[in-house]
Order: structure tokens, then C-alpha cells, then sequence
């Protein structure tokens, strides 16, 4: 009874090392995003990332509505 006991345990604890070390090694493999730098609308204030505002002059807007008349 005791061997089964010591095997169980044996099994249990290979089992629980096998899941921890695939959480670590998911957790590991998870992408990061890339920060951007965010700019505010020259219009209405708000805060866009650079590479999606439009720029005109030395400011910043973000959508063609906002963009001032000509």
C-alpha cells in the first residue's frame, strides 16, 4: 500500500513540474506590444498614436475632419 502511495505522489508531483514548467514557458512566449508615442489633436484634444495622426505643420490631428480649412 505504501509503494502505491510513494508512486501516486511520484506521478502527482512529475505532473504538477510538467504544468508549471508549460505555464513559464507560455508566459515567456507572450508578445509584448511596442509603446508608441501619442499625440493630441490640434481640434479636439485627443491623445493618438503618432503613426495614426495626421500631421500638418508642427501639429497633430486625427482625422481628415479635424484638419483645418484651407
Amino acid at each position: 500500500m505504501i509503494i502505491k502511495l510513494i508512486i501516486l505522489f511520484i506521478i502527482i508531483w512529475f505532473g504538477v513540474r510538467i504544468y508549471t514548467a508549460l505555464q513559464a514557458k507560455k508566459a515567456k512566449n507572450t508578445t509584448v506590444k511596442k509603446v508608441q508615442d501619442m499625440v493630441s489633436c490640434g481640434t479636439c484634444g485627443i491623445h493618438s498614436p503618432v503613426d495614426e495622426a495626421i500631421k500638418v505643420g508642427d501639429k497633430y490631428y486625427c482625422s481628415q475632419k479635424h484638419l483645418p480649412k484651407e
